[in-house]
């Protein structure tokens, strides 16, 4: 661009000078003719023009002089202008290359970032994979260990429901009673599935509703089929709950015998000595001689239809028919599902477990025995158990196991 400006300013005086030249070279020839064809008096005239035409040729001068000083003025000026340019472009190429390695140190970050975000992601997954394997094999280990401890602590339990259905029972007493003897039986079994549950049931007779069995829907489909039988004939239920304790295999035996009044029929051949009614009696010395030495006998006074005086001897007969007056619970159809469940919580803590070794030292009782009293009042005894016991060391190891789950997974996180 510079070179160009140049040769046109250089053009543009050339121009011009030649231009000066052209006019001075025709003024002086006309000046010569004029000269020739004129006398002695235009030369002054002819000195005159020729004096013009110098100070115009200096003017002309003067000219071209300011416009080569314009001229390099003006390429000063360009030169600057050029400068200004490289240097701008050297600047903005500098810019360009910072943008470049500040794009590349950007890839590099967000490649940096990823990698670390994948690695963390799988540590997580990997972590959260183990975590999970650890907590199921705990749950096994656990499910495992403690169907062991409860078959050793419960080591077959027998059970016996001797239910009151006389004719009293009618409606809603009855209905209750189904609802919570189905609760008990079905609790029972979910806890401990080898225990085995036989069901008697009296009114004007007695009948055993069902032999000993694990059978949840068989127990289910009796209790619901139950229905009321006239008077309440006690003293026959026991001499089928008698059969039923003999014959039972079961290290640890218990009956519930759940009526709704006094007994009113018994055979006269038997002994009704004692400080109740006959048949009330001779029930009680029965229960005494047979039942008391085989099992654990818990009783519920389920008066729901009984004035205070016929309380007054029902309360004291049932609380004699139990092993303990502390395994009596007084009962009515708003409380009974919730005696029933006290008894099943007391039989699956209680395990009296006798073996057949010589050495009696070994046995053990864990018991803890509650009754309600005038539906407010609960009474509880227990024994310690031994730490040595085989069925104890198993829920203690249950415990440990527990904690070092926790710990694990505490670690983890």
């Amino acid at each position: 661009m510079r070179k160009s400006i140049k040769k046109i300013i250089s053009l543009v005086a050339s121009t011009c000078l030649v231009a000066s030249l052209c006019s001075f070279y025709v003024s002086a020839n006309e000046t010569e003719t004029q000269v020739q064809g004129m006398g002695a008096g235009s030369i002054d005239d002819i000195v005159s023009n020729v004096a013009s035409d110098v100070s115009a040729i200096e003017t002309l001068t003067t000219t071209l002089n300011e416009v080569t000083d314009s001229t390099t003025l003006l390429n000063s000026e360009t030169t600057s202008i050029v400068g200004s340019t490289i240097s701008l472009s050297s600047e903005t190429t500098s810019i360009v290359d910072s943008t470049i390695s500040l794009s590349s140190e950007t890839t590099s970050t967000v490649d940096n970032t990823t990698l670390e975000t994948t690695t963390s992601l799988d540590s997580i997954e990997t972590t959260t994979t183990d975590d999970i394997n650890i907590i199921t094999t705990f749950e096994t280990t656990l499910e495992e260990t403690t169907t062991s401890a409860l078959q050793q602590v419960s080591n077959s339990k027998n059970i016996i429901l001797d239910l009151d259905i006389s004719g009293s029972m009618s409606g809603t007493p009855l209905d209750a009673m189904k609802e919570a003897a189905i609760e008990f039986c079905t609790k029972m079994l979910n806890v401990d599935p080898n225990a085995k549950i036989a069901i008697v049931a009296f009114g004007s007779t007695s009948e055993v509703g069902v032999q000993y069995t694990s059978d949840l829907n068989t127990l289910i489909e009796y209790i619901d089929e139950l229905s009321l039988m006239g008077a309440t004939n006690m003293f026959d239920s026991f001499e089928d709950v008698k059969i039923l304790l003999e014959t039972g295999d079961g290290d640890s035996k218990n009956v519930i015998i759940m009526a709704d009044g006094m007994p009113n029929s018994s055979p006269s051949d038997y002994d009704h000595t004692g400080n109740y009614g006959y048949s009330a009696n001779a029930t009680l010395n029965y229960d005494n001689a047979n039942l008391k030495p085989l099992a654990t006998i818990y009783t519920i006074g389920y008066f729901h239809n009984l004035s205070d005086i016929e309380k007054d001897d029902a309360e004291p007969f049932m609380k004699d028919l139990a092993s303990d007056s502390t395994l009596y619970y007084n009962a009515d159809v708003d409380s009974i599902n919730v005696v029933f469940n006290q008894i099943a919580n007391d039989i699956i803590i209680k395990d009296e477990t006798t073996t057949t070794t010589s050495n009696s030292d070994n046995n053990l009782t864990i018991g803890n025995s509650s009754s309600i009293k005038n539906n407010t009042t609960t009474q509880a005894k227990a024994d310690s158990p031994q730490t040595s016991d085989v069925g104890v060391s198993s829920i203690v190891m249950v415990s440990v196991l527990t904690g070092i789950v926790l710990l694990v997974s505490k670690k983890n996180r």
